[in-house]
């Protein structure tokens, strides 16, 4: 029986990132790390704006260097990171709300 494939994905937003073992539909079948976007800390998260957040930038290249990392333990192939729209969609509902 052939062993289904299985592959490395990383996702990001403002709040940090997570690596992600998915299934040869692109499902998540379990995380595998998950990162803060605090500067000093990659456990801890932080509001928005706060002075020792890090930028989505930085949480981004924290999110793609982490994820090629644990690919390159496991021995699974990589196939990139992609930005958590959720959160962008929540903000941009709650502006709306506001401007009603």
């Amino acid at each position: 029986m052939k062993k289904p494939k299985q592959l490395i994905a990383g996702y990001y937003s403002f709040s940090g990132y997570e690596v992600n073992l998915l299934d040869d539909n692109g499902q998540i079948k379990e995380t595998l790390y998950k990162g803060g976007n605090h500067k000093f800390d990659s456990y801890q998260g932080l509001p928005i704006g706060h002075k020792y957040s890090l930028s989505l930038k930085e949480i981004k290249n924290c999110c793609i260097q982490t994820s090629k990392e644990i690919s390159k333990e496991k021995g699974i192939k990589f196939v990139g990171v992609e930005l958590d729209k959720s959160l962008i969609e929540e903000i941009e509902n709650l502006l709306r709300e506001k401007e009603q």
